[in-house]
């Protein structure tokens, strides 16, 4: 029986193996900097830009529409304030009430600058209705913003339709990946999606690495100065050793996702009914909508899913009660508040994101663990 269980895969995934040593290979004798003219440097120019066409040929784009940045938290900003500068006559941003709060803020700082910031509201099943969508995009949209998974409840909007009313109305669309990268996502290009931004870490690669998929024609404006870095769009020395293992853990997330998906699936849904079953005042956040495999988000009413995450941390089990980024605030999850939960139950969420570490035998001794927790604090 192992020591500790992880089920918080949304918030980080461990480093994979592989990434770690394609890391630590660029991190050793292959250190020089690839902007440089020597022979040393062009050799890692050329395994860099080998990178790059490997992941777009992971993601189903072409490599010129890929840049790569520190995480998803610089993508998002890039890609909102981007394309907002590069259509200034365009004075309004269209996005939801339940996205990250990355996106958030962006929006938030962009209305105390005198933008009309619409946020579309969900149902409680967390999903977006799209006549509210459709009607919402005009001749002053700059740009819609949304996710494609809910970092907290797994809930999938569908990207492929919100895009087509984006692209009837002439609004550039741009989709937060970050939980959807290395999940199962390929032919990108094939969407109506302009602009995407992710984060590394989410599928195995270090923290601190990231990308932003900008689709030809699209016009963005740089959100970092300083050379010619990227082809000009973002200045800074290129992050090699990262974006290597980066390139390393989405080749693997890629490859064996066709199984991983499916097993988590089938885990997760035993989890959700163990807990069901023994738990049948459980809310299931999102259980009317599309979710992502390895994602499930419950409430339990009168009790506070922070002790229950300390509580299952002591025992051995690592997990979430809402977003990693605001795991520290006090209030409620605006995502659950937007989805209606009741407040009876809106403190008591508890997130459990699974990885493909886990196996189908240890979901019965992760049932154990969370019915325990949870019963005990039930008692006070």
């Amino acid at each position: 029986m192992r020591s500790r269980f992880y089920l918080d895969h949304n918030a980080t995934a461990p480093l994979h193996p592989k990434a770690r040593q394609a890391m630590l290979e660029f991190l050793g004798d292959r250190d020089a900097n690839p902007s440089s003219l020597y022979l040393e440097a062009e050799q890692v120019r050329g395994d860099f830009e080998d990178a790059r066409e490997m992941m777009a040929a992971c993601l189903g784009i072409r490599g010129d529409e890929l840049t790569f940045t520190s995480g998803a938290s610089e993508s998002i900003n890039w890609a909102i304030r981007g394309v907002v500068g590069a259509h200034p006559e365009r004075r309004k941003v269209v996005t939801s009430q339940v996205e990250h709060a990355v996106t958030l803020d962006v929006a938030k700082h962009l209305g105390e600058q005198g933008y009309d910031i619409c946020y579309l509201a969900v149902d409680s099943a967390g999903q977006l209705n799209l006549a509210e969508v459709e009607a919402a995009l005009d001749d002053n949209t700059a740009i819609l913003s949304l996710m494609w998974t809910n970092n907290e409840t797994g809930v999938t909007f569908d990207i492929e339709k919100i895009g087509h009313l984006a692209r009837a109305a002439g609004v550039p669309f741009h989709v937060d990946g970050a939980q959807k990268v290395g999940k199962g996502l390929g032919g990108l290009g094939d969407l109506p999606v302009d602009l995407l931004s992710f984060s590394g870490h989410k599928f195995g690669a270090p923290k601190g690495v990231g990308g932003l998929y900008v689709r030809r024609g699209v016009s963005l404006r740089p959100l970092i100065w300083g050379g010619q870095h990227e082809t000009g769009r973002r200045g800074g020395t290129e992050n090699v050793s990262g974006v290597m293992a980066m390139a390393a853990a989405l080749e693997v997330a890629t490859s064996t996702w066709p199984d991983v998906g499916p097993r988590l699936r089938r885990m997760r849904d035993e989890l959700e009914s163990n807990l069901g079953q023994e738990f049948p005042d459980m809310l299931i956040n999102g259980a009317d909508a599309q979710r992502n495999e390895n994602t499930l988000s419950v409430c339990f009413p009168k009790i506070e899913g922070h002790g229950v995450v300390l509580t299952l941390s002591q025992k051995g089990l690592a997990c979430a009660s809402g977003s990693a980024c605001t795991a520290h605030d006090e209030g409620p999850s605006h995502v659950l508040e937007a989805m209606g939960v009741p407040h009876s139950f809106i403190h008591g969420a508890l997130r459990f994101s699974l990885g493909s570490e886990l196996k189908p035998e240890e979901i019965e001794e992760v049932t154990r663990l969370i019915i325990a927790a949870v019963g005990h604090l039930s008692r006070f």
